[in-house]
């Protein structure tokens, strides 16, 4: 029951927005795309790809924050801690 309603109600607000930029056709070919093996694969790869591409874009930004840092330090700043 709510696996029904919660598809229902996702439905009621997912719709407008889908309609706002994509034809009938257009999500036709999507749900084909996704049905063919490269877009099965994309399917399944799509979070854990996203969440690996997260995880190195904030090492990439922590890297350049010590950097910053480090340039802010020998022209004389002097960090606070909060």
């Amino acid at each position: 029951k709510f696996r029904i309603l919660f598809f229902e109600r996702i439905s009621d607000f997912y719709t407008p927005i889908y309609k706002r930029y994509f034809t009938l056709e257009d999500i036709k070919g999507y749900i084909a795309f996704y049905e063919t093996p490269l877009g099965k694969k994309i399917a399944m790869t799509t979070p854990t790809l996203n969440k690996d591409l997260m995880e190195a874009g904030q090492k990439v930004g922590q890297n350049i924050a010590q950097e910053v840092l480090q340039e802010l330090k020998k022209e004389g700043y002097t960090p606070t801690t909060m």
